[in-house]
């Protein structure tokens, strides 16, 4: 729910918000990365997509739900930003799946595949996430 927590609250920015891949982007972070209004990608950089798990000591039906909500809220936000197909979004999460930049344009996960270049003198902005202990 972090990462869902993020994306709406970047997308409610008055801004336009860049994000770029300039790595790997994993997990909830494909949710965080799809909030920006533009998204570019470096060429060896990839995305991965799975679906949402939990342990197996602690199933119950209210957690079950939640993960199945989890799930949903983030395979929505995925179709809704791309031309990623519902079925192709749960095939993707079940096989835990890897996409390469060309894939994700392909599909509008992205906007161009580019280097990333920092003008000098640019303003960098650091986000630090810890959690509570």
């Amino acid at each position: 729910m972090n990462g869902i927590t993020i994306y709406n609250s970047f997308k409610s920015l008055p801004i336009n918000l860049t994000t770029h891949n300039i790595g790997i982007v994993d997990s909830i972070a494909n949710v965080i990365f799809l909030s920006g209004k533009t998204r570019y990608v470096v060429k060896n950089s990839s995305f991965l997509f799975h679906g949402v798990g939990f342990d197996i000591s602690q199933a119950k039906k209210e957690k079950l739900k939640m993960i199945q909500r989890d799930q949903k809220l983030i395979a929505d936000i995925i179709a809704e930003q791309s031309q990623y197909t519902e079925a192709e979004i749960e095939k993707m999460f079940l096989e835990a799946d890897t996409r390469t930049p060309e894939q994700a344009k392909e599909k509008g996960l992205i906007n161009d595949i580019r280097d990333a270049n920092v003008p000098e003198g640019a303003e960098v902005i650091q986000f630090v996430f810890q959690k509570k202990q």
